[in-house]
């Protein structure tokens, strides 16, 4: 990947183990960094606003056994305040759903099934006008699917599978989501120097993570953009474990089973 992104002008860092981004896989509802997170082949498109695009893993832990967890990721760090929100692909939730969710009631998006949304009341028509036609269209094509999630100073797109690859096809999607997101939220995405091309090695540096705050509203964007600053968060971890943990309960009660009838058997030849 490194070959791969610097052909196109962008910085390249093939391991992060202390990424402080607040979205729901990288941390869990209380704040705290989840189990073993890390993410890998992460590429930025320089800013401002910062755009950073990698594979990310953390550890879940369900019925004394441990899973590993992957999301690719774009991370949009955000110059101007924007509502709390996830914004949930419903094609993708049953195989892939998100370990939080915010503690409120979802509402399906514009009365369609394609996607459910939490969200404060009040940010419900902000979201009907970030999310129009075309950016619901790039975020899901059948295909290649995402959620959203906004939390405090970045905008996240969670995919179910690596976004580094290299698969220009891919890459020209998340050209275009990223782009028609910039535009509507102000922050307009550079041109790359070069065509998408393909990867190479990676080098062995990790991305620095600088601490950039959203800078303070003004009383016109206070009045634009609806409060509040966060959600209530509860854990999702039944939807997220629930056909692993089926699976290792089903392989108990099945050796149960074999067993409990290998002892009537042995008890029936004494």
């Amino acid at each position: 990947m490194q070959i791969f992104a610097e052909d196109n002008g962008w910085p390249y860092y093939p391991l992060a183990v202390r990424q402080p981004l607040p979205g729901v896989v990288f941390r869990e509802r209380d704040g705290k960094p989840r189990s073993m997170q890390r993410s890998v082949n992460i590429v930025r498109i320089p800013g401002p606003p910062l755009t950073e695009i990698g594979n990310s893993f953390y550890t879940e832990i369900a019925v004394g056994n441990q899973f590993t967890q992957s999301w690719g990721y774009v991370a949009l760090q955000l110059d101007a305040p924007a509502p709390p929100l996830v914004l949930v692909n419903q094609r993708l939730a049953p195989r892939s759903p998100l370990p939080s969710l915010p503690d409120v009631t979802p509402m399906p998006f514009k009365e369609q099934d394609r996607f459910l949304l939490y969200a404060d009341p009040g940010a419900f028509a902000w979201a009907d006008w970030l999310f129009d036609d075309e950016v619901q269209a790039l975020l899901d094509d059948g295909t290649l699917g995402f959620h959203v999630e906004i939390a405090p100073g970045s905008l996240f797109l969670y995919a179910p599978h690596p976004l580094t690859v290299p698969d220009p096809a891919v890459w020209q999607r998340l050209i275009a989501l990223i782009s028609a997101l910039r535009t509507r939220l102000g922050g307009r995405l550079p041109e790359p120097d070069a065509p998408i091309a393909s990867p190479g090695p990676p080098v062995p540096n990790e991305p620095p993570y600088v601490s950039a705050p959203v800078p303070p509203a003004s009383a016109t964007d206070r009045a634009r953009v609806p409060q509040p600053a966060s959600l209530p968060m509860r854990s999702n971890e039944l939807a997220v474990n629930f056909r692993r943990t089926w699976v290792v309960w089903a392989l108990v009660l099945a050796g149960g089973v074999v067993a409990g009838g290998a002892s009537i058997i042995l008890a029936a030849l004494r």
